[in-house]
């Protein structure tokens, strides 16, 4: 069943939690991102072996076929679903990348080996932001604020949540120390609960909450 839904939050760290999350997070970006390439060059060897021999190769089609996989649920039927989309986004720049006189994008041509580069990131860069799925998480150094944010689409927050980057934020998340001052609060609101008819009904939900902020705007929400 479909269920159009949509989430937001904004958590507050202090100074020694804020720098031991974003270190902790960004090093399992780039943890993830050398999976990804060590994966794109096992794609690329896979692609070539599949079009050995053949000529007028369909070099995209056997690039997509790799993006899907089938999984079977409890033995008794199975449903093919995607991979992780941001890291096939990233292979597939890299191995079709535009260069003089070799690969151009708008071609189907013969991909190239993926270069490394491409899927590496800096630990310590400023104010960081990632996307995947509908989902974003971006960082704020000066405020030391961590910004979560999955637009309205089917099902996106249970995806979002579901993705090793949103179950590795909020893994990170749970293990914060709290102080006063810091915490936060998600806010979301879905198709069905939109549809309540009653009086007060189909107002957004708090989905969570954290820390002494997170508590203190429960308190406030509750004492109307």
């Amino acid at each position: 069943m479909s269920c159009y839904e949509w989430e937001r939050g904004t958590f507050k760290l202090s100074v020694t939690e804020y720098a031991k999350f974003k270190k902790s997070f960004m090093n399992g970006m780039k943890t993830k991102y050398e999976k990804a390439y060590e994966d794109a060059v096992a794609i690329h060897a896979d692609i070539l072996k599949q079009a050995k021999g053949k000529r007028n190769v369909d070099w995209y089609g056997l690039f997509n076929a790799n993006r899907y996989v089938r999984i079977t649920h409890h033995g008794y039927f199975s449903t093919i679903t995607e991979k992780d989309r941001d890291s096939f986004e990233i292979a597939f720049r890299s191995m079709f990348r535009k260069t003089s006189g070799s690969c151009d994008i708008s071609k189907n041509c013969r991909p190239l080996k993926p270069r490394k580069g491409d899927f590496s990131i800096k630990t310590k860069q400023k104010n960081p932001s990632f996307s995947f799925e509908e989902a974003n998480i971006s960082f704020d150094d000066k405020a030391h604020t961590i910004h979560w944010n999955v637009d309205e689409n089917n099902h996106a927050c249970e995806t979002a949540h579901e993705h090793e980057v949103g179950k590795m934020f909020f893994q990170l998340l749970g293990k914060v120390n709290w102080t006063r001052g810091t915490g936060g609060e998600i806010i979301g609101n879905d198709e069905y609960n939109q549809d309540c008819d009653y009086a007060g009904g189909g107002g957004n939900l708090t989905k969570a909450s954290y820390g002494p902020i997170g508590k203190e705007n429960r308190r406030m929400a509750f004492s109307y």
